[in-house]
């Protein structure tokens, strides 16, 4: 059943399908819209809506009691072209459909790139870019550029685009590789928001480069409304969705499912945050006791706004759930404007409000954790930069009774080459002027023996001693090292010397130069003199008071076993 409108035109009503009224009223306008940069245009336009007006008049002569869309357009068929409505217009129109061939009329010469040139600028000046809203996926810019250009079928525009944005997204180059990966979207959304839509049959003409005249105007008026019409008797079947528009649904649905699970996951705290903020606990939790503590201490520093993000944030995917469903169906009914405008505009107030939330509850709840990490890293009153150095030094066998105007971090990873182990001890001066001053010790237990105390150190300045005694306050040094000293340095030593060197066990021939020479750290070789320990418990410390010394590394630090020093002594008598 169709829907019936009462018009006036020059004093006397009609009944007009709704249909046919859309195809006149667009027709009258677009004549309007012609001739109104003409002189004398809106004469032309008046004489027009006269002969319709005569027209119609005839039709109800004849016995016509409702005007429809068929009569439409015999009405526009029988007012004629450009020349049976104006003269003048033919005129203009002649002019311009003879320009192009003046130079060759005149005998003008005209080489390659004078007719490239030409066909440049005649495209130009005919061809105007839009965005086809009448054949589109997303935005229509493919089938824009498509009408554009005038080559090849809009699903080739459409294969090549989605393929050339694979192809640049999945390459590496060493310069720009973050903008090459997504110039082909940006430049579609840049395209999307900036070229207007062709919603007018001006438009539409000049998105195909035809020339905007009466006729023209007139078939395109009368062809939109055939589509129109077409389209409302038998909509087209969304069940044969065509090869891009199927892969562009399934990209969308593999996209639905982790931000499935991330709603879930959002409800899931949305409840859990909402009980801890009026007083529940957090035993939902899959973790320790202590976790859960800190989770709850960590989620209340967010306050009421962490609530309130994450409520936006579900209100956000919820919608962009809900967007692709919608799209994906195979069938489904306009959405009404006010929905669809009402649904982005929460969607994006929802987004920045996310945003804003997940941006201030992670300074806080970041300020949070690193007061955590500070509480962790601090042992007798010592604070490191986290607890990781701690670990290093437990691993190393060190204990850390003064730091003082030292760098938080007091070791740092190494390959365990020759035996050495996979840590070093780091001890730098901070930035103030004050002098550094720090105490690292390892008590072991060693049996009855005589013992060197054997290093690989590398200083910049001087201050810091290594020495070995018995445990006690008060008790003299059985041996002591000087890494500010001369010692043997590494750098100079070839591998084969690099193998006589009891520190090392073994030392590999092809990585020796590369440890040797390690950066700016050329470690040095130090020994002591021996010295006889009758067993028990031996301290070693390494430690500088009071020091204006730079840095110092230490690579390994370890007391080695040697022969009896009377045996030695008779050894030597004998030779």
């Amino acid at each position: 059943m169709k829907k019936n409108i009462s018009i006036n035109i020059f004093g006397t009503i009609y009944a007009i399908d709704e249909d046919a009224y859309n195809l006149l009223e667009n027709y009258l306008q677009s004549m309007k819209n012609y001739f109104k940069a003409q002189d004398g245009g809106d004469e032309i336009a008046d004489d027009i809506e006269h002969r319709v007006a005569e027209l119609l008049w005839q039709y109800r002569e004849q016995g016509m009691e409702a005007v429809s869309i068929e009569t439409v357009k015999e009405i526009i068929d029988k007012i004629g072209n450009a020349a049976e409505i104006s003269d003048e217009a033919a005129a203009k129109t002649e002019q311009a459909e003879v320009e192009p061939e003046t130079h060759e009329a005149a005998g003008e010469p005209r080489g390659r790139w004078s007719a490239l040139r030409d066909h440049v600028v005649n495209h130009l000046r005919e061809h105007r870019l839009y965005r086809n809203t009448q054949d589109k996926l997303l935005g229509g810019v493919c089938s824009g550029l498509a009408g554009y250009f005038g080559k090849g079928d809009v699903v080739f525009w459409r294969l090549g685009t989605v393929a050339l944005a694979l192809i640049l997204g999945s390459l590496h180059y060493r310069f720009l590789p973050d903008f090459l990966n997504i110039a082909i979207p940006a430049l579609y959304i840049m395209l999307w928001i900036i070229v207007p839509p062709a919603t007018t049959p001006e438009d539409k003409l000049r998105m195909k480069g035809r020339k905007v005249t009466p006729e023209n105007l007139k078939e395109q008026i009368v062809s939109d409304s055939e589509e129109q019409t077409a389209a409302a008797v038998q909509p087209v079947p969304r069940r044969s969705m065509g090869c891009l528009r199927l892969i562009f649904a399934s990209a969308l649905a593999l996209l639905a499912l982790p931000l499935v699970a991330l709603l879930v996951c959002l409800v899931f705290m949305l409840v859990l945050v909402l009980s801890v903020v009026i007083g529940g606990s957090a035993t939902l939790l899959p973790m320790s006791n202590s976790s859960a503590q800190q989770f709850v201490e960590s989620v209340s520093t967010g306050g009421p706004l962490l609530v309130v993000g994450l409520m936006a944030a579900t209100v956000f995917l919820g919608i962009t759930l809900w967007a692709i469903w919608h799209f994906v169906r195979t069938s489904r009914e306009p959405l009404p404007s006010s929905v669809v405008f009402t649904s982005l505009a929460i969607w994006v107030v929802t987004l920045a409000i996310t945003i804003f939330a997940a941006i201030f509850v992670s300074l806080r709840i970041d300020a949070y954790w690193d007061e955590v990490r500070k509480v962790e890293a601090t042992r007798n009153g010592i604070s490191l930069d986290n607890d990781y150095q701690w670990r290093c030094l437990d691993e190393l066998g060190w204990s850390l009774t003064r730091l003082d105007n030292v760098e938080g971090y007091v070791t740092e990873s190494r390959t365990g080459y020759a035996g050495l182990p996979p840590y070093a001890l780091r001890i730098i001066r901070d930035d103030s002027t004050k002098p550094m001053d720090f105490c690292l010790v390892r008590s072991m237990h060693y049996e009855q023996g005589d013992y060197v105390l054997e290093s690989l150190t590398e200083t910049y300045g001087q201050g810091a001693v290594i020495t070995v005694a018995k445990p006690g306050a008060d008790a003299d040094p059985l041996a002591v090292i000087d890494p500010a000293s001369e010692g043997v340095r590494l750098q100079s030593l070839t591998w084969e010397e690099g193998t006589q060197l009891p520190i090392l066990s073994q030392p590999d021939s092809a990585e020796w130069h590369k440890f040797a020479e390690d950066g700016r750290q050329h470690f040095s070789y130090h020994v002591s003199r021996p010295f006889h320990h009758d067993g028990g418990e031996l301290t070693i410390t390494i430690a500088a008071n009071q020091s204006y010394q730079n840095r110092l590394y230490v690579r390994q630090v370890q007391l080695r076993k040697v022969e009896p020093l009377r045996a030695v002594g008779a050894k030597n008598k004998e030779q």
